[in-house]
């Protein structure tokens, strides 16, 4: 499992949603959490890439969370009203994720952080390093550098 532990084997998440299914991004990736800009469309892009932007001088690449999480160019949870951007880091470039909404930052004890159960579609056990079940709802961990590198794993 591709877990971020701390010294006292906690992992801080930041809580996503698309319609009303919770996911989760380490901390350590998110650069900021922003409402989208205006996206120019880049021509041949991928279907999961919506665009980039100029984010203080800096091109982002777009790129649609729930797109993504399908595999596929199906809408796999709700309906496309992705409103908020959370700019992540890897490898030295940004890269924004479009979801619905932004919750709280989630401190979890990875102890509890299980493994991605038989039953889970296997275009987000990919992505994925984990679950961690809250109160009232179960939290997917996402793991930045497998939703960015999925078009050329399959």
């Amino acid at each position: 499992m591709d877990k971020v532990a701390t010294i006292d084997d906690t992992q801080q998440v930041l809580a996503v949603y698309l319609g009303a299914e919770m996911f989760g991004i380490p901390i350590t990736h998110v650069q900021g959490v922003l409402e989208t800009l205006p996206l120019t469309y880049v021509p041949l892009a991928p279907a999961a890439v919506r665009g980039v932007m100029n984010l203080r001088g800096r091109i982002v690449t777009a790129i649609d969370l729930r797109t993504t999480l399908s595999g596929e160019d199906k809408v796999l949870i709700g309906g496309p009203q992705a409103n908020m951007s959370i700019v992540i880091e890897e490898d030295g470039e940004l890269y924004s994720l479009l979801v619905d909404t932004v919750g709280d930052v989630h401190t979890l004890s990875v102890a509890h952080i299980e493994e991605p159960p038989l039953t889970m579609a296997e275009s987000l056990k990919k992505v994925s390093s984990g679950v961690f079940a809250l109160r009232d709802k179960i939290m997917v961990i996402l793991k930045p550098s497998a939703l960015l590198n999925r078009d050329g794993e399959e």
